[in-house]
């Protein structure tokens, strides 16, 4: 049987800013934070609809500060001694301060800069560095002294790295030099609260200080370009911490960032070409019970980790948005996981097995239409909209969910009509980019021609030697990578054309699990034949060790490789390599 309905455009999309049982409500996320000493208050700020304050485990909303008119909100976090302090920004806000959980909101510097991320420190949280669109803004103590703008990005780029930054138009037509932006994060070291590290732009890595923002240095990973935006320091252990990056996916440091190995096994792409995968890490949440557990958002897809990232498994598709950009998981209850997206608020009390949207509170979707469908066993609600995110299913008692997963990806502007076919359980939405047809109730659509996949790519094998070789100072390795691999940047867009792709290491057997730092390491741009010169004094004669690989791959993410080699009498060492998929270290422990 097939229930039909045809639809009339409304012009009108928002209502008033509170969500009724007949209206689904959505808001931008791009913070979340869950009261540590009374968890059923948690706090949001979004993108365009202000800040936000539950006291009942996010079940309704009420908004608390829109900073003078200004709804653009970055981010909020709490005073990690003194619960009732917040501190928050976002889009020319200036730095706000509460005192009194949200009650009441003052500026107290940097008036007028857009707020991006802010750091305090866990053992002085009068101490605090803060990520604005020109850099990080330091203060040794917010209620007496002033703020020093301590990384003048800008400044930086130019003198030591001898880059301009470039020029974009913002929405008013006005060009300007790009900054600084909301998803770049700036996090301190809880166990060595002077080293503070700042997520990078296009020139990828990020920039790092040690002595409390005094001076800064670039680093990168493995000297691959991989662009860091998510930083997570491991709360007891002083030596590891964690970045995400925008297209690579994690990766881990267990020696205080002296050098870096991949941490996405089990992470699937974004397909965003048939050349290029994204490994997106945005919104990121650890569990305070347990330093190895954390969750992660993605575009399109969302991930979970027991093991500290040696395994990533996908939450469940009742997460239905799109990205996620800010979560957290409850510190007395863990099981309780909030993610914060691009349609609004989500909840899950099961650690992340289901979800559901609360969304009571935030800004109403005015409904055109809506129709009921019995898929499988449940009895569900559907509700189509003007404008994205086009669709909304719900079961009885629950709020509207957003199900508009990829439909303006797929380059879905407007939509006419919504049907179910009961007999083949497929519900059909018509679009002005074709029909798309849902065989799980919404989760997830795909279009009238087939879904984007990767075309099979293999870069040529090219070999690269030095002019003139040292065989009395130093070892040569002849390194062989063998494997189906693909960098051929010809063929991604400019913005990735950013060799070197290949990373070579000698490291110690191991390695990185004894925190030891490799003994030697080179990269090469694209030759996966490679003669290498490394000094006879960076090994011991007579000592076995592995040569590692890391070669970056546009569509697999990464591949890595080892071999075991002793160093002895022989000046030329032959070395042959098998690339992989997944980090091949992990195996080999």
């Amino acid at each position: 049987m097939k229930s039909r309905i045809g639809l009339i455009f409304l012009s009108l999309l928002w209502s008033v800013p509170f969500c009724s049982a007949e209206n689904p409500a959505v808001n931008y996320i791009q913070s979340v934070v869950v009261d540590y000493a009374q968890p059923n208050i948690v706090y949001a700020a979004s993108r365009g609809q202000g800040l936000f304050k539950s006291v009942d485990y996010g079940e309704s909303w009420n908004l608390i500060c829109e900073a003078a008119g200004n709804r653009n909100f970055n981010v909020v976090v709490q005073d990690p001694m003194t619960p009732e302090r917040l501190l928050a920004g976002g889009q020319q806000s200036g730095l706000l301060l509460s005192s009194d959980r949200g009650e009441t909101w003052q500026v107290i510097g940097l008036p007028g800069e857009s707020i991006n991320e802010i750091a305090i420190d866990r053992t002085n949280p009068k101490r605090v560095f803060v990520l604005a669109g020109r850099g990080v803004y330091s203060n040794q103590n917010i209620e007496k002294e002033k703020w020093i703008l301590c990384f003048d990005y800008g400044r930086y780029m130019q003198d030591s790295m001898n880059l301009e930054l470039p020029k974009m138009k913002g929405r008013d037509g006005k060009v300007r030099r790009f900054g600084y932006g909301r998803f770049k994060k700036i996090a301190m070291s809880p166990l060595r609260p002077n080293t503070i590290v700042v997520g990078a732009n296009w020139e990828g890595g990020f920039f790092r200080s040690d002595d409390g923002g005094k001076s800064w240095r670039h680093e990168t990973l493995s000297g691959i370009f991989r662009r860091v935006d998510v930083i997570y320091f491991h709360p007891t252990d002083p030596d590891v911490f964690y970045v995400g990056t925008h297209h690579q996916g994690m990766f881990k440091t267990y020696n205080f960032g002296k050098s870096w190995t991949p941490l996405s096994d089990g992470l699937e792409p974004q397909i965003r070409s048939p050349y290029y995968g994204a490994y997106l890490i945005s919104g990121f949440a650890p569990d305070r019970t347990d330093p190895d557990t954390f969750y992660t958002g993605s575009d399109y897809s969302n991930w979970k980790t027991s093991d500290g990232g040696e395994h990533w498994y996908e939450l469940d598709r009742t997460l239905s948005c799109e990205f996620v950009r800010g979560m957290a998981v409850d510190p007395h209850h863990p099981n309780i996981v909030y993610a914060g997206s691009n349609v609004g608020m989500y909840k899950s009390t099961d650690a992340g097995r289901h979800w559901r949207a609360i969304n009571t509170g935030f800004r109403e979707i005015e409904v055109m239409e809506t129709i009921s469908a019995v898929v499988g066993k449940d009895s569900l609600e559907f509700a189509l909209t003007e404008y994205y995110p086009f669709v909304f299913r719900r079961a009885h008692g629950e709020q509207w969910m957003a199900a508009g997963w990829r439909l303006p990806e797929c380059g879905v502007k407007t939509v006419s009509d919504i049907y179910f076919e009961a007999a083949s359980q497929e519900l059909v939405l018509v679009t002005d980019h074709g029909d798309f047809v849902s065989r799980d109730g919404g989760y997830r659509w795909h279009g009238e021609g087939p879904d984007m996949q990767y075309l099979p790519v293999k870069t040529a094998v090219k070999e690269w030697k030095p002019a003139q070789l040292d065989s009395v100072a130093n070892y040569l390795l002849e390194i062989d990578l063998q494997g189906d691999v693909f960098f051929t940047d010809s063929l991604v867009d400019s913005l990735y054309r950013k060799p070197p792709y290949i990373s070579l290491q000698v490291v110690e057997i191991g390695y990185p699990y004894n925190k030891t730092v490799p003994c030697w390491s080179q990269n090469v741009d694209d030759c996966l034949k490679a003669t290498v010169e490394i000094p006879r004094s960076a090994v011991e004669n007579g000592k076995t060790y592995w040569v590692y690989a890391e070669v970056r791959d546009f569509q697999a993410n990464y591949k890595t490789a080892f071999a075991q080699i002793e160093f002895g009498e022989k000046a030329t060492v032959p070395v042959t390599m098998q690339l992989q998929r997944g980090f091949c270290l992990k195996r080999a422990r």
